[in-house]
């Protein structure tokens, strides 16, 4: 009989990504910068999660989404009766939530970027920075996720905490609207690759499901970490919530793919 698995301990710690629980110690100077560069729903959540649980690669997350964690950073990290500037802002990302290895991680959706990419400060991250690109082989599966996520406002679920799902009507159009979205923002980060030459290490989102321990320690060896620790799913903090609605919700769109059957029951020629 297999021994039980120990809790999943809550991740992140308190409040949210930016509660100071979630803070590592003092680091001065440039770390050794890496970016999961993504679009929404494929994983990044899980992934940093996983790396997060090192204790060595830093607190990755979307720390240039400022509507969410961004926003609360930025208010924190902004001293009284002062305004806090761009590169100001990543010097305090750096100085809070670098590891004492020297590690900085970051989740960064191409329109997060976009509005930064002229910044010096911007512009040294992405120059130093090891990417991980990460992408879902089903993006169908991807735009339903990621539709439901913005009809209900509910991102990602975790295992330590339980909510009720929130209604929502399915709608075709919308699920095309968060599709073009998906597959714009991966066109931009590949050309983006291409036009600087760029070489990042490709992450599928269901490889790393399968093999959670392989995918994560091949990170860590691009990313430059030493001795990566053993990776195992069962121990994230997020879950997989509301599996039934986005069945049925892909079965739904689906439809839209597949041709009509011809008049009278006839087999199309070859």
């Amino acid at each position: 009989m297999s021994a039980a698995q120990p809790p999943v301990e809550p991740w992140p710690r308190g409040s949210g990504y930016a509660d100071p629980l979630n803070d590592l110690p003092p680091f001065k100077g440039m770390p050794r910068g890496w970016i999961i560069a993504c679009s929404q729903r494929c994983g990044s959540t899980l992934l940093s999660d996983l790396l997060a649980r090192t204790g060595r690669l830093g607190m990755p997350a979307e720390y240039l989404n400022f509507e969410w964690v961004g926003k609360q950073m930025v208010e924190r990290l902004t001293p009284p009766g002062k305004q806090l500037g761009f590169g100001g802002y990543l010097r305090g990302l750096y100085r809070c939530r670098t590891s004492p290895e020297g590690f900085f991680g970051l989740k960064l959706q191409w329109h997060q970027y976009l509005p930064r990419r002229n910044s010096k400060e911007m512009m040294q991250l992405m120059r130093t920075a090891r990417f991980i690109r990460l992408t879902r082989r089903d993006v169908i599966a991807q735009a339903v996720s990621g539709t439901i996520a913005m009809a209900t406002q509910q991102w990602f679920e975790r295992k330590h905490r339980t909510r009720e799902l929130k209604e929502t009507e399915f709608k075709r159009s919308a699920i095309d609207s968060t599709l073009r979205w998906i597959l714009w923002e991966n066109w931009a980060w590949d050309r983006f690759f291409t036009t600087n030459r760029i070489e990042p290490l490709h992450v599928v989102y269901e490889d790393l499901i399968a093999d959670t321990d392989t995918v994560c320690r091949r990170i860590c060896t691009y990313i430059g970490l030493p001795n990566p620790p053993k990776f195992d799913l069962a121990q994230a903090g997020t879950t997989r919530g509301d599996s039934e609605r986005k069945t049925e919700w892909q079965r739904k769109y689906g439809t839209v793919l597949r041709l009509p059957p011809p008049p009278g029951g006839r087999k199309r020629s070859a």
